[in-house]
Order: C-alpha cells, then structure tokens, then sequence
C-alpha cells in the first residue's frame, strides 16, 4: 500500500496474528477497525485468530491508496494558515506522519519542515507567517509533503510571497465545506467503530474548532463537551487528549465572557499537566536535591540524567499519548539545555532497556522510564550542574552522544542504563542531535549530524567551562556512538583549535563509529589527539549496520573490526569481534549491551587503565601497531 511498503488487514473482528516462525508470534493486530495498517516485513506470515486461516496477500486491484493529501490556505480570525487535509482518511481509516518541507522555488533547497508526528490526522494547520518568515527576499517557495521515507505524497505547491492576500495564487478552503466533510467521516465512525470511541472524540473536537472559526461559539462549545465526555470515559482525566478538550473549552468560555468556567477548565487542564509532567518550577530551583544523581527507591532507582538538545520541540505535545516521551521531535531546534529522570527496576539486568511489549503499558519496577523531563535556561543549567558535581563521590562527567535512529526518549534511556551499570559517581550526561528515529532515515540522520556540530561544540564548551571554574575539577569522558562519532569528532575538531594545546579531555571513547575510516584518520584524528589524553575504538566484524553503511558509501567503517580493523599510533583500538554471537542481532549496541564490554568501560572510565594492564584483553598486531581483543576462553 503505497510507498511505504504496508499491509493492510481488512476482516471482521478478531486479532490478526503475525509470526516470523509459525510459533512465535512477533506481533498481534486488532483489525476491529475497517483497515489497520503496520510495516511490512519479508518473510512473516499470517493468521486470523478465530480459525487460524492464513491472511492472504491483497492483489493490485483490492490496493488503496494510503494518504491522498491535499494544501490549501484558510483564513480563521484575522490569520492566514496553510491546512494540509487527508481526503482519503474516510476510506483507511489510518494515516501516516508527514512532514511538510518548505523548499525554495529557485534550487529546491529545504528550507523548513513540519513534521506531523501523529498517525491519525485529517487535518493540519501551520500559520502562513511561519512559513514565509526569513524568506522575505524569495519570490516564491514551494510547498511538498512526504513519507518518512521522502516519497511525495503530493503534487508540489507553489506560494507567491506577496502581502497582499487578495493576489495569492493558491485556491482558499472553503470552510463550510471542511464541515461537511468532517460530518460525513462522524457519520462514518459512528457506522464502523461505535460512537464511543476515540476516534470520534477526535472528530469531535474538529468540528468543534471548526464552529470556533466560523464564529459559532454555541457549536464549538457543544462539540466540545461531547469530546470531553467520551475521553474522559475512554482514556482518563490525565490524557493528553482530555487536556486539550479541557483547554479548548477554557478558550470557547473566554470566549463566552464567561470567566468562571474558563477559569474552571484552565486550572483543571494546568493541574493535569502538573500531574503528567511534574512541576516546571520545582526543578527551575536549586535545591539541596540537585546535588544527587541516584535515588534510591522500593522498586527502583531514579537517576539524574542533565541533557542539551538541538531537537525540535514538539509543537503539539497537546496530543501527545506521553509528552515526556515525545517532547522533543526529529526536527531540528535551537541547542536547549535541561535534566530528566529516569527510573531503572531493581530487576534490570546489566545491558537492558527494558520496555513493555507493543500491548502493555509502562511500570515503574520494571521498565526503564522517563519520569520527569524539565526544560532549563543556560544560567538554571549551570547552576545545576555545579551542585551536582560538588555533591558526587567521584569527579568524574560522563558525556553520551547517540548514533542513528534514535529517539530523544532512548538517548535519555540509554544514557541512564550506562549510568547505572558501570556505577558511574559522577555527573552523566547526554547529547541529543535531531536523529529521526526511523531506519529508512539514514540520509536525513547524516544531513542532520553536520547540522549539529555547532550546537555540540557549544554544549561541550559549556560543559568543559562550568568544569574549569569548579572547586571540584573533574575528568570529562565522552562516549560517541555509531554515527554520532562523526559529530563527536568534527566538534572536538573545532574545540581543538579554541583551547589550543590543552587537554580538555581525560577520554574520548568511540563505540562502533559509523566513519569513513580514511577521513577520520586523515582529517579528524590528528586534532582529537590534541584535546585528550586517551582515545579508545570499539569496533567489531559483527557489527552489521556498519556492514550496511559500507555497501551505502562504498568504504569502509571506522567501527568494522577483524580483518579490517583500524589501527593507529595513539589509538587503543579494543576489536570485540566474537562478544556478541547473537545471529539475529545488529551487533551494533554491544559497547552498552554486553558485560565484558561494559567492564571494560568501567576500567577505562575509573582507572585509566591502559589495555595491557587489563587483564581480560589480549595483545594482538597488525603493521607493527598493537591493538586489543577480549579473552573469550579460546
């Protein structure tokens, strides 16, 4: 089904079951609903779970198309908006996230993109002066949505860039018509899925905001309710989807004049918030907190994690299922500073993220959980950060910068977990680049990491300067992983030349980089030298999405071990080929995932221990150098 590559299950009700095995089952579907839609993958089969009849495949004639996207402007109170609406989303049911890119009508340079993050959207509105600012010299620009894989999904749409409305030439929505529209695909819901449904709620709420355009307040404020009514049924006074009923009802009564119920529903939705977040304003001061990482309860430990990101914040965290999880997108930001928590079961095991299955929900005690996330200036995190490292046992700061498709939510997750299991004293940190988190984004995730070198050469300067002006000087270890190396690598490039001559560094630690060996050895490796006094290469021949990389760029990776293994004067090269047999894994995480390595980790972080005097490591040669692998016994 389009070009995504999905299947879609059509039957009656029951469970469709997927299994890559014929015992295991990998996944199960609901196909309560008309179409439900989830990747393809080869090699998995299907059954139906009433007779376990086999799914059959649709042929070209039962295909649908996926999304049938249209763009048009639309004027609601004074202000111009782009709407992007999904004609089709009455026969499928099901759309897909999208993003809107703004390119430049002369060389189709992507200027801008608007990423929808949510699956089911029939309608999506951006201003137009968000889309035109900084592009007052351009004639024109071009508008065009696509797939997370960069497919279009529309024919482009060119924008004149004159102020003047009335000479745009782009068609206008007209709005009755969008009503009518949304009206027929309620009466379709209430048909095929019940009328107490959340899909329902959310056509609700359309309408409502679409009355709230016209100017009908009795309308909007009456569709409203009818929305709330049913998430707060379904899913709960604390969902984000309730919330935002509650804060569209305090606009309709502000609206109303009626400030007493606007009050009433403002506070409601601020005291949810309150509830699902945890208090802004109580991490915005320090207090005698601030100097732990670990805290230690029944179930669980929570660990203090200080972040900076270049992400994009979420522009629609409103309708977010968890707003912790997605308050940071793929999109790219400004560099913002704060600090998480992250909550780890007493019964992780050593090398774990354990997260729930597809159709379990998150438990504090036995999953690694984002428990509160808190957004700081750079004066609020600075102060946070100096409590914190006069407050640890060792003065030691850990720096992690993830690799390719990774999630702001699973930098902070994996962060905790390498805290936690190499009992690291010091102060962690992590540093999310705009990585989309999508294994079919990997050019966008390279685009993406020469964007981010300015904004980790400032957070690392920021981190090396509250350090220098510390009573309690600590050694700055950094661990880049996979692509994230690069970035890595490039910034303390430029660190190199502004603190010349000094060792600002204790260790640089490359996990798996996915480098061009060649480049890094010529252009990047001579300079990091110059900034750290030890260097250390994880690299291994299992590793098979470097494997991959290499067949993408034609050269080989800087983290392939074996017989391509890279070795270097200065360079403690640790190859851990072997460490990780598993057939069916990347062998990609094995830095953070495997015990050996993570001792490793620790004997290199907290003694400085060179590789010949660990005792675990066994010297081998290659041109003359030395280099390093893992006694596995044989």
């Amino acid at each position: 089904l389009g070009a995504d590559d999905l299947i879609c299950l059509k039957s009656d009700k029951g469970i469709v079951e997927i299994s890559a095995d014929n015992k295991h089952f990998k996944e199960l579907i609901s196909t309560e609903s008309l179409c439900q839609i989830t990747p393809a993958e080869k090699g998995l089969k299907g059954w139906f779970s009433k007779n376990k009849k086999t799914v059959k495949a649709s042929d070209d004639k039962t295909k649908m198309p996926v999304s049938q996207m249209t763009i048009s402007v639309l004027e609601l109170d004074g202000e111009e908006f782009y709407v992007l609406e999904n004609s089709s989303w009455h026969k499928n049911r099901h759309t897909l996230p999208f993003t809107l890119q703004v390119l430049s009508d002369d060389k189709g340079e992507i200027l801008k993109r608007y990423i929808s993050g949510q699956k089911q959207t029939t309608l999506f509105f951006i201003p137009r002066k968000d889309i035109e600012s900084g592009n007052a010299k351009k004639q024109s620009l071009r508008l065009n949505v696509v797939n997370k894989s960069g497919l279009s999904l529309t024919d482009d749409f060119r924008v004149s860039l004159n102020n003047n409305a009335s000479k745009m030439n782009h068609q206008r929505v007209d709005i009755n018509k969008t009503l009518e529209y949304q009206f027929k695909t309620l009466k379709l819901q209430k048909k095929q899925l019940g009328k107490m449904t959340p899909e329902v709620a959310n056509t609700y709420a359309d309408i409502s905001l679409t009355y709230l355009a016209m100017g009908d307040l009795s309308s909007a404020l009456g569709f409203e309710q009818k929305a709330l009514k049913i998430r707060q049924k379904l899913l709960g006074k604390e969902h984000p989807a309730t919330v935002q009923s509650y804060l569209a009802l305090g606009e309709i009564y502000t609206r109303l004049n009626n400030p007493v119920e606007a009050e009433k529903y403002k506070k409601i939705a601020n005291e949810m918030l309150e509830k699902t977040l945890g208090s802004r304003s109580r991490l915005a001061k320090t207090t005698p907190e601030h100097s732990k990482i670990f805290y230690e309860k029944d179930s669980h430990t929570l660990v203090d994690i200080l972040y900076g990101t270049d992400r994009e914040k979420n522009p629609d965290l409103s309708n977010s299922k968890n707003m912790r999880e997605d308050y940071f997108t793929g999109g790219r930001g400004d560099l913002r500073f704060g600090v998480a928590q992250v909550s780890i079961p007493k019964t992780h095991k050593m090398g774990a993220v354990e997260r729930p299955s597809w159709y379990t929900s998150e438990k504090i005690g036995e999953h690694v959980i984002i428990t509160d996330l808190n957004e700081l200036d750079k004066n609020a995190f600075r102060e946070i950060f100096n409590d914190k490292l006069k407050g640890v046992k060792e003065n030691d700061i850990l720096v992690f910068i993830h690799g390719f498709n990774v999630t702001f939510a699973n930098a902070l997750r994996r962060t905790a977990q390498l805290t936690y299991d190499l009992k690291f004293k010091g102060v962690p940190l992590t540093y999310s680049w705009p990585s989309q988190g999508d294994t079919t984004e990997y050019f966008m995730d390279e685009a993406s990491i020469q964007y981010t070198v300015p904004h980790l050469v400032a957070f690392l300067t920021e981190v090396v300067e509250s350090n220098e002006k510390s009573p309690n000087k600590a050694n700055i270890h950094i661990i880049g992983h996979s692509m994230g190396s690069r970035a890595l690598s490039y910034a303390v490039k430029e660190l190199s030349f502004v603190y010349k001559g000094k060792k600002i560094f204790e260790n640089i630690i490359f996990a798996a980089p996915d480098f061009d060996k060649d480049v890094f050895k010529v252009s990047v490796f001579p300079y990091v030298r110059k900034t750290t006094n030890k260097i250390t290469l994880y690299a291994s021949s299992e590793d098979t999405a470097l494997f991959s990389s290499e067949l993408i760029h034609g050269a080989k990776r800087l983290g392939q071990g074996g017989e391509d293994v890279f070795v270097f004067e200065g360079l403690d090269t640790i190859d851990a080929s072997g460490i990780d047999p598993d057939y069916f894994s990347l062998s990609h995480s094995y830095f953070s995932e495997k015990k050996l390595l993570v001792n490793d980790l620790k004997e290199v972080i907290f003694k400085s221990l060179p590789p010949q005097k660990r005792d675990h490591l066994v010297k081998k040669l290659k041109q003359s150098l030395a280099y390093w692998r893992f006694n596995l016994g044989g």
